[in-house]
């Protein structure tokens, strides 16, 4: 195996609602003190938001919480229209959720009060976004939007055709600049231009068949676009014109995280991979589940965080070994929030832990 040592040079994502998969350069303990926090039945593909003491989550019964994770109680619940499946974003004294009924609500974050209500023709899956002041939100039929927070006015939607059969799920984009960079169950990468919404370029990395959704995390680093297809290719794209600087045949549920020094891939066949940024080349590879691993990793400065879908939380260091690992109730498909020293995370039955406490 090849060893390397990171380099602490930037932050993909540096908010605490950052969540899902991304990278990091300050250190959180491996030792994995884990708190049971509470219960909140039946959850999708996602990950409680983290604002301060409190959390935002939504559940398969359509319930949205707000949850003191001090306190281990619920500040409010509120009803909403369907199952949700996707995940929140906070902005300023709102937070915003959608469900699967096509509904973007936006809520009062201190009393629950729903204070405006969009309406989309196909369920919003995934992780909502607020860049530049604007919500990013998928829908389950191939499409993105771009929507203002104070009112629900759409200023954008970029769409592409819809495969019925696929897997269900949606990509969690990249932002960079003016562009955004998102997939689609085509099996293709689309650079979109912020400010018109319309289609830069287009690179399909799956492979022939079915199932070659894009559906898991996209990373830029170095000016370069790293992403991954559930039936197809993990590959490094030119970030200007969509070229593919190279490819590997690794497929994937969750994506990639780039970290300065090389990229991280949970694979389809359970395995965790590391790979060079500038070849592609394998540094090393884990295998830490019989099942594919469909939660997006989490990379703090050095150390890799792992959930599986046999309910393991897994930490392993920058050349492959396994540090600590402990298994919690219920498996994960919805990745890690961050705040502090502290990650949050929800297994499908619906307990959300705290580790670090």
């Amino acid at each position: 195996m090849k060893k390397i040592s990171f380099v602490l040079v930037f932050l993909l994502f540096f908010t605490a609602e950052a969540g899902a998969g991304y990278y990091v350069n300050w250190r959180i303990t491996p030792v994995l003190n884990t708190v049971h926090i509470i219960s909140i039945g039946k959850v999708g593909k996602v990950f409680p938001v983290v604002d301060g003491d409190f959390l935002y989550i939504g559940s398969k019964d359509g319930r949205f919480y707000k949850i003191d994770w001090r306190k281990r109680d619920v500040v409010w619940k509120v009803k909403l229209g369907a199952s949700i499946e996707s995940c929140a974003v906070c902005f300023n004294n709102d937070v915003f959720v959608g469900d699967n009924s096509g509904a973007l609500y936006c809520i009062d974050k201190t009393s629950g009060k729903i204070k405006w209500k969009k309406q989309f023709d196909f369920p919003v899956l995934g992780k909502l976004n607020i860049y530049k002041n604007k919500i990013f939100l998928c829908t389950e039929d191939n499409s993105v939007w771009c929507v203002l927070p104070d009112s629900g006015e759409i200023l954008f939607g970029f769409r592409k055709p819809y495969e019925m059969i696929s897997v269900r799920g949606v990509c969690s984009p990249a932002f960079d600049g003016d562009s955004m960079y998102v997939g689609f169950n085509d099996g293709y990468v689309y650079k979109v231009d912020l400010s018109t919404g319309k289609e830069e370029w287009g690179t399909f990395i799956g492979k022939k068949g079915r199932f070659f959704d894009v559906d898991g995390v996209i990373s830029v680093s170095r000016d370069v676009v790293f992403a991954a297809s559930c039936n197809g290719w993990t590959v490094a794209l030119n970030k200007k014109n969509g070229d593919i600087i190279w490819k590997r045949n690794i497929s994937s549920y969750a994506g990639v995280v780039a970290t300065p020094v090389f990229s991280v891939v949970p694979a389809k066949n359970g395995e965790v991979v590391a790979l060079d940024l500038d070849s592609g080349e394998k540094v090393w590879s884990l295998k830490v589940s019989r099942k594919p691993v469909c939660a997006p990793v989490l990379i703090t400065h050095d150390i890799i965080y792992v959930l599986t879908q046999e309910g393991r939380i897994v930490a392993i260091d920058k050349d492959g070994k396994v540090i600590n690992t402990k298994r919690l109730d219920g498996g994960f498909d919805g990745g890690f929030s961050i705040a502090g020293s502290k990650l949050f995370t929800i297994s499908e039955k619906g307990k959300i832990f705290v580790i670090g406490e």
